[in-house]
């Protein structure tokens, strides 16, 4: 039975302006024959009822695939409260009896044995993929064969594209070219891996409709929201056990440098590698060092920093340049003590030599790696385990909850997300007996630890996982008779310990939807659970305040543990969410860095105000200490916790901040934030020929008539003047003429533009004239922020080519490695004082020489493709930068700049590439 044969009610809410451009865009799909649609819309946004709108009006019937049974549920209600008629309920088994059927992905894409899952679904194609299925899935897909034409719903379609992607893509194909196709997700397109981008590209096309979560928060259809960080130290148990992991790396250094162990010392085996990368065919002769370090750039750097400190020698045709005046860190003896292993002591039938890799086996771990047949390999590292399940980040949601309720009092409606319920499986082996067991970072010692909290009128938490509901003690009875008023019998038993109880009798659909209920109603203040039960399709409106203490980093898991706080609310017009992220970090161990770099991932993608108002993806709107290339010190992350932790006392800030309701672009722009080390400005500055001669080349020709001109006039009053006077005329109006044009000059070198203004010039103009832009340098914009990094950016483009842009702007700002091509440019110092400043202008009017030197940037991929682009960036680079003229590295004269220049950084420029939504 289709649609059209049982004629689903008309939607008779009132849809919102972007529902209506998501559906005159289906429409409009539709109208040019194409039965494809895709939309990108933020958790709270109502993709339901637009999916079965758009549904409704195919007439088909409707088949939607849901990533859980939370959201399964949801779809069933939808359709059966806003769309269904009498006697038409949503079917969701696997019969697919209804109009409309919801099931979820697992229900289909079931293995029907041990499988390497999404190893299989690459490698297979077609209907090969469909033999993958357990017989169960099979017949689903064989009963929507037969019943079809269908309408295929794929909700939060990031779960097929991430894991059942090709085979949902088999079943599409099983049901028929007729089957339309509507895919809906709220995880942006740019987030995806080129696999499952190519694999969207199949299914859908292009993406028709695509909503930031920003645009919904100014438009007042979510609520407002700040990003928080509380940066906290592992527990003095942790730190014990961090010390002796430290302890090991520091003994096995000692061992291995001071006592020299094994046949050929560490040191000594360095050294020989070292020398062997500066002779060629046994002749002495220099320069194969530059060859290292471009076959292996990790060693190379490694010896040359230990040459730095002393350690050795620096080797023949090696220079040492600024990346490599630093101590050796981790990574760096991982390089040296891989090389070791896998060119001496595994080939090695010496006993000492085989003490010396047992001593390198056992400290390795600790450092995330491992030692195989094939040579060091990556793992987790067991420090990264203990940060990320911390006891610390507990105790740090206690304090975060602590501050929330002085600022909302008896409004706190809050969620805690971890991982898990409890840790299954064996934890590491350097971690047994250790400062971690199964509940270390759990939901279950959360729930606990909230449980006994002595935090203003209490916390009144409750835990809701896929197995446990429970409760504190004193709340017990009154969350029995909640459930019983609801039409539940249930029972409670204790759980871990006497001061909570598990409430018994209950699935967990129906524990999520109590638990809700009571957290809506003000009984309970604070929900625990996973983000598998409580991170997707879980629904709160009330909920103002997600506490994050997951490891998860992906885009799709970051958006959708904030979206569950961003529904508006009756009951708090004025909402604003606190989206809280807990990190533990600590420099008593290489790998102490682990979860803060986690917390960089989880922002890098995500947008959010920072502290001047600007909607931007990245660490920094957090907190404009933070940066995404280096660890806070203690001191700082202290700073950092004490900022965020006043915060939610001043919301009212946070929402003006947001101006909701005024007018916006809704474009999201790429933008390259800059923070130098050394002078962007004055100081090292090109000269290019447009400020040596200041006049543009279609106006010389009238500027030399105008000249003549006054020349002649000046000899006319000259002569009028008699012979006594023109001897010193003349003289007097030239130094009146030169003094004029260097003063006119000297005020052009003043007010010259940055370098970092005139590369963002040239690329943009360079970009244009290539086809790679649709706008050139009068659409750059480098304005400076109050985090003290300067915003460079393309304006009024697509996002695509501003990411182009910004892309190319950092390639030229950064230390040279390995070019395809160089430009150079003519670089002066110009003076600070006044006089100076006037004597350089008289020099260039004069056209005198000037003192400089010349500085060399490698020319950006996209414009050092082929010819043609090169040409066009030359062009622009002469007229915004100087004189310049690509030059491939591979040619003598590339090679010999490339020795004496690579990895020169001439500005120090910290930069990092953010969307910036307008």
């Amino acid at each position: 039975m289709s649609l059209d044969d049982l004629p689903a009610r008309r939607f008779t809410g009132t849809w919102r302006r972007y529902q209506r451009a998501a559906l005159d865009a289906f429409d409009a799909d539709r109208a040019a024959g194409d039965h494809r649609f895709f939309a990108v819309l933020p958790p709270g946004s109502g993709k339901t009822l637009i999916g079965l709108e758009a549904a409704r009006r195919i007439g088909r019937r409707v088949l939607v695939l849901a990533p859980n049974t939370a959201v399964q549920g949801q779809w069933a209600a939808a359709w059966d409260e806003r769309f269904a008629p009498a006697g038409a309920p949503c079917g969701t088994d696997r019969t697919l009896g209804g109009a409309v059927n919801v099931l979820t992905y697992q229900s289909i894409a079931v293995p029907d044995r041990a499988v390497t899952w999404r190893g299989a679904v690459r490698e297979r194609a077609g209907a090969d993929l469909l033999d993958l299925l357990h017989p169960n899935g099979r017949a689903v897909v064989e009963t929507a064969r037969a019943a079809g034409p269908w309408t295929l719903v794929l909700d939060e379609c990031h779960h097929l594209l991430a894991t059942w992607g090709a085979l949902v893509r088999a079943v599409v194909d099983a049901l028929g070219p007729a089957t339309a196709l509507i895919g809906l997700t709220a995880t942006p397109r740019r987030t995806l891996t080129t696999w499952q981008r190519d694999l969207h590209e199949d299914l859908f096309g292009r993406t028709d409709v695509e909503i930031a979560t920003p645009a919904l928060v100014r438009s007042g259809t979510l609520a407002p929201y700040q990003e928080l960080v509380y940066l906290t130290a592992p527990t003095p148990d942790e730190d014990t056990w961090l010390a002796t992991e430290a302890a090991r790396f520091a003994d096995l250094r000692f061992e291995l440098v001071e006592r020299r162990l094994g046949t050929v010392p560490l040191l000594t085996w360095l050294h020989r590698r070292a020398v062997d990368r500066t002779t060629a065919d046994g002749t002495g002769a220099r320069g194969d060092w530059s060859r290292f370090e471009e076959t292996e750039p990790a060693l190379a750097r490694a010896v040359l920093r230990f040459a730095y400190v002393g350690m050795l020698p620096v080797p023949d045709g090696a220079r040492l340049r600024e990346p490599h005046r630093t101590e050796p860190d981790a990574d760096d003896w991982v390089a040296v003590l891989a090389d070791f292993c896998t060119g001496h002591l595994v080939v090695s039938d010496d006993p000492a030599d085989a003490a010396a890799l047992a001593a390198v086996r056992r400290v390795l771990p600790g450092l995330g790696y491992r030692l195989t047949v094939r040579g060091v390999r990556a793992g987790t590292s067991p420090v990264d385990r203990l940060c990320g399940l911390s006891e610390a980040k507990i105790a740090a949601a206690v304090h975060i909850l602590a501050a929330e309720d002085e600022a909302l009092g008896d409004r706190l409606r809050a969620v805690v997300l971890c991982d898990h319920e409890q840790l299954s499986g064996r934890l590491p082996t350097s971690l047994a007996g250790g400062p971690l067991d199964q509940r270390s970072g759990s939901a279950r010692l959360a729930f606990a630890t909230l449980a006994a909290a002595d935090v203003g009128a209490g916390l009144r938490p409750l835990l809701v996982t896929g197995r446990t509901f429970g409760c504190p003690t004193a709340l017990a009875d009154d969350l029995v008779a909640y459930c019983r008023a609801h039409g539940y019998e249930v029972g409670t038993e204790p759980l871990d310990g006497a001061d909570t109880r598990r409430v018994t009798g209950l699935g967990s659909r129906a524990a999520v939807r109590l638990a809700t209920g009571f957290l809506a109603a003000g009984r309970a203040r604070v929900l625990v659970g996973t983000r598998a039960l409580l991170g997707e399709g879980w629904d709160c409106p009330g909920l103002n305040v997600s506490v994050d203490l997951t490891t998860a980093t992906t885009a799709t898991a970051v958006t959708q543990m904030r979206g569950r706080a961003l529904r508006l609310s009756t009951d708090e017009p004025d909402k604003v969410a606190d989206n809280w992220t807990v990190c533990c970090l600590t420099d008593a161990h290489p790998r102490g860095d682990a979860d803060y770099l986690r917390l960089v991932r989880k922002h890098d993608a995500y947008l959010a105000p920072d502290p001047d108002g600007t909607v931007t993806s990245g660490i920094a709107h957090c907190d404009p200490a933070l940066s995404p290339h280096a660890v806070p010190s203690p001191a700082d992350a202290l700073a950092v916790t004490a900022r965020a932790l006043a915060r939610p006392a001043a919301r009212d800030e946070a929402r003006a901040a947001w101006r909701i309701g005024e007018p916006y672009d809704g474009a999201e722009v790429a933008t390259l934030r800059v923070r130098a080390g050394r002078s962007l400005g004055l100081g090292a500055r090109a000269l290019p020929d447009t400020l040596l001669d200041p006049v543009a080349p279609h106006r010389r020709p009238v500027r030399a008539v105008a000249d003549v001109a006054a020349v002649a006039v000046s000899t006319v009053l000259v002569g009028l003047a008699g012979p006594p006077l023109a001897a010193l005329a003349v003289p007097v109006l030239a130094l009146v003429a030169l003094a004029v044009a260097a003063g006119r000059r000297r005020t052009r070198l003043a007010a010259a533009p940055t370098a970092l203004d005139q590369f963002a010039r040239a690329v943009a103009d360079a970009l244009h004239a290539a086809g790679g832009a649709d706008r050139g340098a009068a659409a750059v914009r480098v304005v400076p922020g109050v985090d003290g990094f300067v915003r460079c950016e393309l304006a009024g483009v697509p996002l695509e080519q501003s990411e182009r842009f910004a892309t190319a702007v950092d390639e030229l700002l950064a230390p040279l490695a390995a070019p395809r091509h160089l430009i150079g440019r003519r670089v002066v110092t110009v003076p600070a004082d006044a006089p100076g400043q006037f004597r350089l202008a008289v020099r260039t009017v004069l056209r005198l020489p000037v003192t400089g030197a010349v500085a060399w940037h490698a020319v950006p991929a996209w414009c050092a493709a082929n010819a043609g682009r090169r040409a066009a960036f030359a062009d622009a680079w002469h007229r915004h930068v100087g004189p310049g003229v690509p030059l491939a590295a591979d040619t003598p004269e590339g090679r010999a700049v490339l020795e004496v220049f690579r990895g020169a950084d001439p500005f120090a420029v910290t930069a990092q590439m953010r969307t910036v939504w307008r």
